[in-house]
């Protein structure tokens, strides 16, 4: 037996099936992602290097993103991406903060 709920929101779709974020990185690990504590419009992903050596990361994301602190206030923002392409380095076990 089968059972099958129908779609609430039939019209709600994401143009041609793409994510709204991706991260690429051998040993990059996404330890979070979450609104903000403080209520802003804005969400935290969390980012740990598992890996036992410096790894390039890269983040493939439409709109502008910060790097912030473990209690989620934006200490610096990242250059302005013109192809939503972000890339940087992570230290091994590093955790990193960013604010989207």
């Amino acid at each position: 037996e089968f059972y099958y709920l129908p779609d609430l929101y039939p019209d709600m779709k994401i143009p041609d099936n793409k994510p709204a974020i991706e991260v690429q990185g051998k040993g990059i690990t996404v330890s979070a992602f979450k609104k903000m504590h403080s209520g802003e419009d804005k969400f935290v992903l969390r980012l740990v290097n598992m890996d036992d050596k410096k790894q390039k990361v890269i983040i493939y994301y439409s709109g502008e993103i910060s790097k912030g602190n473990l209690s989620e206030d934006i200490t610096s923002d990242f250059d302005k991406s013109d192809n939503g392409k972000y890339s940087f380095e992570m230290r091994s076990k590093e955790i990193l903060t960013i604010i989207i």
